[in-house]
């Protein structure tokens, strides 16, 4: 049995509505640097490894956290967020403007469509997530990956058994996945090997980072 935390990045300038370029150097906003001290203060989880992926937003989440374990950050590159929309046609453009286009792309509900050539299709990044949940077994028991919402949604739909081929399963992953979104600087912890994994969500850790509740017991996820 191994256990494995996931972490997604602090609020990033996206997240804000900001202008962006390319999505690999979206930097996080001042309220995502505090979450991410935050973080590295109050989750007491001390990890054999550090994860993330090489967009700029995770790895700084990840560099407080990985500080206070003087442990080093390394990278996947099967983890970095899906790119639904070409970088090269909506670079520069805000959340608003890019909207329409995200909606589009959700509603056309083709898992083979691609926004254009330096973008990914649906099927390509449930793929990418499945090479690396494939690979779950081999990331070292205690590791704490820093990574992005969707991704996460996506390996957390598949290890509930879900598929993602057809465009009905993909419809029912965006529906639920914008349900039940993943806040900045939510932990999952998974727990178990092969393709059984337990999966529960750090609530304590949430009520005190973005609602300033301090909980009477410690914020290791999963006790008592």
């Amino acid at each position: 049995m191994s256990v494995i935390h996931l972490v997604r990045h602090g609020e990033s300038e996206a997240n804000a509505g900001l202008a962006t370029d390319d999505p690999a150097l979206i930097a996080l906003t001042d309220t995502g640097r505090r979450q991410a001290r935050d973080l590295a203060e109050w989750f007491s989880v001390q990890p054999n490894a550090v994860m993330s992926s090489h967009y700029e937003r995770a790895k700084d989440t990840a560099q407080p956290y990985a500080e206070r374990w003087q442990l080093p950050i390394s990278q996947d590159a099967m983890l970095h967020e899906c790119v639904t929309l070409s970088p090269r046609i909506v670079g520069g453009t805000d959340a608003a403007a890019r909207k329409p286009l995200v909606d589009a792309y959700w509603s056309a509900a083709d898992p083979l469509m691609r926004h254009g050539d330096d973008s990914e299709s649906f099927a390509e990044f449930a793929a990418r997530v499945e090479d690396f949940r494939q690979r779950l077994d081999t990331v070292a028991d205690g590791t704490v990956i820093f990574g992005h919402g969707l991704w996460f949604a996506m390996l957390l739909w598949q290890l509930q058994g879900f598929t993602y081929a057809d465009s009905l399963a993909m419809c029912a992953f965006r529906r639920w996945q914008v349900a039940l979104p993943m806040p900045n600087c939510g932990v999952y912890r998974l727990t178990g090997s092969g393709a059984d994994w337990a999966i529960r969500f750090d609530d304590a850790l949430y009520r005190r980072l973005h609602h300033g509740q301090t909980p009477v017991e410690t914020d290791v996820m999963g006790g008592a």
